[in-house]
């Protein structure tokens, strides 16, 4: 949950309680919107999507199920707070997951994929699939066209004022 390894986000956290009047012992996800060293090459390019949801742009991100096997993590659930960070681990705001759909990647929808906030329909499909791919490659497995995706959908509750 919190990265317990990193003061910064502790110290967020911490402050997020204060200001939502949430226990101090509520649970909170921590990472960005990829797989911890294997997000966009480019720095700039992660940061940008974690910016998309301080902003509002993004409101849903999608995993495969599997990632969440491999890393031996599990999914998170509806009511959840989720920590967002930039690609160096810093803390950029709070979402909160309103809404979990796991489905074949291939019947993910277009009104799921727009709310990601990173392009077309196409654009979305094509660049998940790619990542997707290379995921499975690392893991020495195929992707399918129906592999399982977690499409995950969220609203901002917190930003640094």
């Amino acid at each position: 949950m919190i990265d317990t390894s990193n003061p910064q986000n502790q110290a967020f956290w911490k402050q997020v309680c204060q200001d939502l009047d949430l226990p101090a012992d509520t649970p909170c996800w921590t990472s960005g919107f990829a797989e911890p060293g294997q997000g966009p090459h480019d720095a700039t390019k992660y940061d940008c999507i974690a910016a998309l949801a301080f902003y509002e742009y993004k409101k849903g991100t999608c995993h495969q199920k599997a990632q969440f096997e491999h890393d031996n993590v599990p999914l998170r659930k509806v009511g959840d707070y989720w920590l967002v960070t930039t690609g160096a681990g810093a803390p950029v705001c709070v979402v909160r997951i309103t809404n979990i759909d796991i489905k074949p990647f291939n019947e993910v929808s277009e009104t799921f994929a727009l709310s990601e906030g990173e392009g077309d329909f196409t654009a979305w499909t094509d660049g998940h699939r790619g990542y997707f791919e290379g995921q499975c490659k690392r893991w020495g497995t195929e992707f399918r066209p129906d592999t399982l995706a977690v499409c995950e959908s969220f609203e901002l509750v917190y930003r640094p004022r």
